[in-house]
C-alpha cells in the first residue's frame, strides 16, 4: 500500500504517496534542492523557476547518458554472450 510523504522543495511543500519508501523519496527531494541551492549560487540572478528549469535540465541529461551508457553495457554483454555461445558450441560439435 502506498505510503504519503511530504517533501519541501524551494520552500513548497509537497504530498505524495509512495510504495518506494519515505527515505527513498527524502533522499530525492535532498537530492533536488540541493541541485537548485548549486544553480541559484552559480547564477545569482536566476529566477526560482528558471533556476528550476535548469535543474530539471540537469537531471535529465543525467538521466540520458545514464540510459545511453546502460544500452552501450547492454549491446557490450550481448555480445559477449554471442560469442560464449559461439564458442560453446564449437566445442559441443568437436
Amino acid at each position: 500500500m502506498a505510503d504519503m510523504v511530504e517533501v519541501t522543495i524551494l520552500g513548497q511543500h509537497f504530498k505524495l504517496r509512495t510504495d518506494t519508501g519515505n527515505d527513498y523519496v527524502h533522499e530525492l527531494a535532498e537530492y533536488v534542492e540541493s541541485l537548485v541551492e548549486e544553480l541559484r549560487r552559480n547564477s545569482r540572478s536566476a529566477s526560482t523557476d528558471r533556476v528550476a528549469l535548469m535543474a530539471a535540465l540537469q537531471i535529465a541529461d543525467r538521466y540520458f547518458q545514464l540510459r545511453q551508457r546502460t544500452e552501450g553495457n547492454k549491446e557490450l554483454a550481448n555480445g559477449r554472450i554471442q560469442r560464449l555461445i559461439e564458442a560453446t558450441d564449437r566445442v559441443l560439435a568437436e
